[in-house]
């Protein structure tokens, strides 16, 4: 059964259940910024950012399809965060949105610290797969437990970077003037980098994982311990200007009004992958987002975890 038979979603168990075949089906969720694109059309959003592919309605406006190299039932119900299954299960789907994301300023993948990945607590048979960027893999009999537990991971991760925007720095009207509003995302690890030098130039390179720029890149062996080093960075992702301060084991980050807070999730998730080493949020709030736990004990087999 092809993706092209999906119109509205009654059909998609029955497509879970002819893609499946005892591979499962994988879910791949991005952040897309799509106000930036000025398509109220999520077909015509879809047809800019994947060029190479064919963006086909539904009789569901929250349900597209993208079918080329690799087929994809889109669901973008989720504004911010769209779900593209498919049944391909060698890489090459994550392949086609892979180079989307690192063509494009609107879109960017979810990047889970290790808190969101372990945090799923359940009892019996596992029958899904959660990897760090935001790719899951099913093996279960119902499509809606596996498009239950997607939405639950992806509004956990809403919450936290909604979270880290409502911390964002801005002017508020207060009497018959303005005050300022909003505080610095501190981010604490156990223990210091091993060598800050190389770090600072990883996460500044323009590159994957963290897509950042920053001028002026300091020497591996110039930056003595207890130093701060300081960055007035550009997001690649949304092409936003970000403040970035880091000591010996400690990383604060200035955001704006307007800024998106999927820049500080990965960068989250990546100085977690760097350093080795557990953080702590300053702020009680995040903190909470951070350490939120989904609970399953209750739930049916086919919307079990493993992370």
């Amino acid at each position: 059964m092809k993706a092209v038979a999906v119109q509205e979603r009654a059909d998609l168990q029955d497509w879970f259940e002819a893609v499946g075949e005892g591979r499962g089906l994988k879910t791949l969720v991005l952040e897309v910024h799509r106000e930036d694109l000025a398509f109220d059309d999520a077909v015509e959003a879809l047809a800019t950012l994947f060029p190479e592919q064919q963006a086909h309605p539904t009789e569901d406006d929250t349900l597209q399809l993208l079918v080329g190299d690799e087929e994809f039932v889109v669901d973008s119900l989720e504004r911010r965060f769209w779900s593209f299954h498919t049944p391909d299960a060698s890489g090459s789907a994550r392949a086609v949105l892979d180079r989307a994301v690192s063509y494009s300023r609107h879109l960017d993948r979810m990047w889970l610290p290790w808190e969101h990945l372990r945090n799923i607590q359940s009892e019996g048979r596992f029958q899904e797969k959660l990897i760090g960027y935001g790719i899951f893999v099913t093996i279960g009999d119902t499509f809606h437990g596996h498009e239950s537990f997607v939405g639950d991971v992806v509004g956990r991760y809403s919450r936290l970077i909604e979270g880290v925007e409502g911390n964002a720095l801005r002017w508020e009207p207060s009497g018959a003037g303005v005050r300022p509003v909003g505080k610095p995302i501190f981010i604490e690890f156990e223990r210091p980098f091993p060598d800050r030098g190389r770090l600072y130039q990883d996460m500044f390179s323009c590159r994957m994982p963290f897509r950042l720029w920053a001028a002026a890149s300091p020497d591996r062996a110039s930056v003595p311990d207890g130093e701060v080093i300081s960055a007035e960075a550009v997001d690649l992702h949304v092409g936003q200007r970000l403040t970035i301060e880091m000591g010996d084991d400690w990383v604060r980050v200035y955001v704006r009004e307007g800024n998106c807070g999927n820049s500080v999730a990965r960068l989250i998730a990546n100085l977690q992958r760097y350093a080795n080493a557990p953080l702590r949020l300053a702020d009680p709030g995040l903190q909470a987002a951070l350490d939120e736990t989904l609970s399953y004990s209750a739930a049916p087999q086919e919307a079990l975890a493993l992370a």
